[in-house]
């Protein structure tokens, strides 16, 4: 924050493509397992009968007898065989099965029913179901494959097509549980990678800020809490919490344009002429230059086809983030009254961020040590917020400042000056 040393004698003071890049770096890298696992999958067709879990369904006793002797002398121990259909849903409801054998044709809830229910159940829908039925019309059988029937098996039973089906959807059920382990292990590995990015770019775009503050003999810290004093305005604004956590970052970079003038300009002890001031401006332009996707760099930022320049490296990213950052870059400095820089736009035409952002950086510039200047009182400060209010400040955010001041002096305490975080 720089703050024309006339101030000080007057009162008036959008994890869109994280996910995607995520999602990119780790597809490749699930692809790769994927393609690792494709020969193991071969050993699919190897069903162990002793662990998978099996329920039978038919209102003839005769019939659930039989399909479970043929199931049991095949090697399958897990079995449950009931002639009530309404028990047969309650029962799926409730135990984890593999394959689900059903008749057609029962009393209170046929197979079809039962299927319907199966597939609007979001823990049911993936259990492959054989249809057991003595019926041969397509009707009745192009109804269950509607409703998500694995197979079907004709009446009377044969047993090696019975043996034969029930392993088939065995392995469709195999298929499927491994599928969505996959996709669990490639989800958690989105989330950590998106993490990292994350942190990665949270880092950035901290050294970032804290290359423009050193130029101007300011401290780290600087950028740090102006982040947060703009977290906090924001969410007592009740931007949501992506907002907030957007604007934390975007604005450490509020000054980032400083990184364009010259040394003689913001290293000046003594108090800058007109001209100088003038210059001195310009860093709102440069700055959103900087941090626009479709900016270009300053003239002194050099690359090269190979070696491509921080800037052009951060531009690379056209994101929420270093859009917003942008804005803030360039409006931190309008003033509610119109009469701000580098625009001079007025009132509500100043987008949201930028005249949070005036709030905090002006807060912060004014009670820290400069060395042109010694802190103002927390008091001090706050009457000159209040006697900008309406003027140089959008009234809602000072509100919105003055209702949040436990945490702004939390903030302080945490992020001090000449000190390591704490």
């Amino acid at each position: 924050m720089w703050i024309d040393r006339h101030f000080f004698d007057t009162p008036e003071i959008d994890r869109t493509e994280l996910i995607s890049l995520t999602t990119a770096i780790a597809g490749v890298e699930a692809a790769r397992q994927l393609e690792q696992r494709a020969d193991s999958n071969a050993s699919l067709t190897m069903i162990d009968r002793k662990s998978a879990r099996l329920l039978v369904v038919d209102d003839e006793p005769i019939n659930v007898e039989v399909v479970t002797a043929y199931l049991e002398d095949a090697g399958y121990e897990q079995i449950v065989a009931l002639t009530d259909s309404v028990q047969a849903l309650v029962a799926l409801e409730q135990q984890p099965f593999d394959v689900a054998l059903l008749d057609i044709m029962m009393p209170r809830l046929s197979g079809l029913d039962m299927l319907a229910r199966m597939r609007a159940s979001q823990r049911l829908q993936h259990i492959p179901a054989i249809v057991m039925t003595a019926a041969s019309d397509r009707a009745t059988k192009r109804r269950a494959i509607e409703l998500g029937a694995a197979d079907f098996l004709n009446k009377p039973f044969d047993p090696e097509e019975l043996l034969a089906r029930t392993e088939n959807a065995l392995i469709r059920k195999s298929h499927f549980d491994r599928m969505q382990s996959y996709a669990r292990e490639l989800e958690q590995q989105v989330e950590q990678r998106t993490a990292e990015l994350v942190s990665s770019q949270m880092q950035l775009v901290y050294c970032l800020g804290r290359a423009a503050e050193y130029r101007d003999n300011e401290t780290g810290m600087h950028v740090l809490r102006v982040g947060r004093f703009s977290g906090v305005i924001a969410d007592q604004l009740g931007m949501g919490e992506i907002a907030v956590r957007q604007i934390e970052m975007a604005a450490t970079l509020h000054d980032i344009g400083k990184l364009g003038l010259p040394d003689s300009i913001l290293l000046k002890p003594g108090r800058l002429d007109e001209d100088e001031i003038e210059v001195m401006r310009r860093h709102a332009l440069l700055g959103r230059e900087i941090v626009s996707p479709t900016g270009s760099a300053p003239s002194d930022a050099a690359s090269s086809p190979t070696q491509p320049s921080g800037f052009d490296l951060l531009r690379s990213f056209d994101s929420p983030l270093l859009k917003m950052a942008s804005t803030i870059a360039a409006t931190h400095h309008e003033r509610w009254d119109g009469t701000g820089y580098p625009l001079g736009l007025r009132g509500e035409a100043i987008p949201l961020t930028g005249r949070i952002v005036a709030v905090a950086d002006v807060y912060d510039a004014l009670s820290s040590r400069r060395p042109y200047k010694e802190p103002f009182s927390h008091q001090q400060c706050l009457d000159m917020l209040q006697a900008g209010r309406g003027t140089h400040f959008d009234p809602l955010v000072v509100d919105a400042f003055f209702a949040r001041l436990e945490d702004v002096r939390s903030i302080q305490a945490r992020f001090q000056d000449g000190g390591s975080q704490t």
